[in-house]
């Protein structure tokens, strides 16, 4: 950037700045914060980013830092999920989010409780194959006999009834106590118990309201 040898000032600031204004726009809140679009959705502060401003200060920027401005967030839309969840489901209502950050069973529900909901319950064919069009990978969601061995149960507390096994659950000695969801690309999905300290991404659901 070169300098008016008038005046001293740094030429091309105001353009500088309308490039990275511009640049938010085209690619979101998150990707001007700095964070991966549709991870975690927080300022830089920690706070959540909603479509109005990034909350925890009075200018509605991420943290006094210099974190930038989430002012020019697009309004909600009634159809829409909340940030950070990703998906909404056409037949529950309920909006799902998967996280790719590698957690074990309990700790991932930890999170999931956190945002407001709980690991994902797919206790319908149609939420199942919703959330297996979607998601990519091995990922925990809610199922789990902890409480007593082959006797599964998701747990939100919806009752235990669909089920899409990979192969039938059984413990083989290495206390396969949690339920994942396999949708590895170019197989079917289906679940598949393992042991509840393996470290996955993990899927959680926010419920409709009622």
């Amino acid at each position: 950037m070169s300098t008016n040898r008038r005046t001293g000032r740094l030429r091309g600031r105001p353009f500088w700045w309308l490039g990275l204004f511009v640049l938010g726009q085209a690619l979101g809140c998150n990707a001007l914060a700095g964070i991966e679009e549709g991870v975690l959705a927080l300022c830089q502060d920690g706070t959540r980013i909603d479509r109005t401003g990034c909350q925890g200060t009075a200018e509605g920027t991420g943290g006094g830092d210099g974190g930038a401005s989430c002012q020019s967030c697009p309004p909600p839309v009634e159809d829409e999920c909340p940030l950070p969840w990703q998906w909404k489901s056409p037949t529950t209502g309920s909006c799902y989010l998967h996280h790719g950050t590698e957690r074990d069973w309990n700790t991932a529900r930890e999170h999931c409780l956190e945002l407001g909901g709980d690991l994902a319950a797919l206790s319908t064919d149609e939420e199942f194959w919703f959330m297996g069009s979607v998601v990519s990978g091995d990922v925990w969601i809610g199922g789990t006999d902890q409480q007593q061995e082959g006797v599964f149960s998701w747990s939100n507390g919806e009752p235990w009834g669909f089920t899409a096994w990979k192969n039938l659950p059984g413990d083989q000695g290495n206390k396969q106590d949690c339920v994942m969801l396999s949708a590895l690309p170019g197989t079917a999905a289906a679940f598949d118990d393992r042991p509840c300290g393996e470290k996955r991404g993990f899927l959680c659901e926010l419920p409709a309201p009622p």
